[in-house]
């Protein structure tokens, strides 16, 4: 079973739609794991108010969530700054 959430509508969703996936590892500040089934979100860098909560899933995650293989971290072709 997959599935998506629609964020527009502000009455139907949480804080959940502020969570983006990283363009590359280094630039993530939360990690996920599953516990019982459940997927859940820890930061581990300070997230400073009006900054984003980003997060890059490992090379386990996309069989659960149905991402193409051929994704990868784009932190190689990134420019340095």
């Amino acid at each position: 079973m997959s599935g998506f959430i629609d964020g527009k509508d502000l009455n139907a969703t949480s804080w959940m739609r502020f969570i983006r996936c990283a363009r590359h590892k280094a630039e993530q500040n939360l990690f996920a794991f599953q516990y019982f089934g459940k997927v859940f979100y820890r930061a581990f860098k300070e997230i400073l108010p009006g900054k984003e909560m980003l997060v890059w899933y490992d090379e386990k995650y996309p069989q659960y969530l149905g991402i193409p293989a051929f994704i990868f971290d784009m932190g190689d072709t990134m420019p340095q700054g």
